[in-house]
């Protein structure tokens, strides 16, 4: 498939992403957006079959979006909505954490689900978690989303579908304060909110998703 990467930046899990892609075959091109960039544009030069976003924190235009398959890599389990997912993984001293691949829409990070893959969060930086759990995570399920888009066949699992048992994670607020992350200097969520409970345990969300319909298990490994 011809594929365009969509990013912030070509940061350790797009170079990842590019190159797990390319191994497996499919043609694949790179544009770095930020808010001011054209993006419409940019999707008609490269005419791609799929877009996939690996990490960007600018909106997709729903001139895009509705026209193309768009993939969102979100840093967060099935049922996690909203900025700062990690940090919010590591202020809470989550035991395991998940990566899911959702396609773009109108509602931030409320798209259908493509597939998800969940990882241990060990003792460890957000930043050094990104790079191995997340990062391991995010390309298996990546890899998984685009062999389903591929085959012309799978139907993606609208999240308002699942049950509350098959998501584990939930909205978190969208405001400016966010959660102490791995330099501590941000202001921690007020320990009264909703939001701020841990996700809740469930038999989706363990080594595996394998409770949740359609949504892919990806095994994760740490690396040396």
């Amino acid at each position: 498939m011809r594929i365009l990467l969509i990013a912030g930046a070509f940061n350790s899990l797009t170079q990842r992403v590019y190159a797990e892609l390319g191994d497996h075959g499919h043609q694949v091109s790179v544009e770095l957006v930020t808010r001011d960039t054209p993006l419409p544009e940019a999707v008609r030069r490269h005419a791609p079959e799929l877009i996939v976003a690996p990490m960007l924190k600018t909106a997709i235009p729903r001139e895009v979006w509705s026209a193309h398959i768009c993939l969102i890599v979100h840093p967060g389990p099935v049922g996690d909505q909203g900025p700062s997912s990690l940090d919010w993984a590591v202020h809470l001293g989550a035991d395991r954490w998940g990566v899911t691949v959702l396609q773009a829409n109108d509602e931030m990070d409320g798209g259908d689900i493509w597939a998800a893959a969940s990882c241990p969060v060990p003792g460890v930086g957000k930043s050094d978690l990104y790079r191995n759990e997340i990062a391991d995570a995010a390309v298996g399920a990546v890899l998984a989303a685009v062999a389903r888009v591929a085959s012309g066949t799978h139907r993606p699992q609208p999240q308002g579908e699942l049950s509350d048992a098959a998501k584990p994670g939930r909205p978190r607020p969208r405001s400016a304060r966010t959660c102490a992350g791995s330099t501590g200097t941000r202001t921690p969520p007020t320990p009264s909110s909703a939001s701020c409970a841990p996700p809740t345990p469930s038999p989706a969300y363990g080594t595996n998703f394998s409770a949740t319909p359609g949504i892919c298990t990806v095994a994760t490994r740490r690396t040396p």
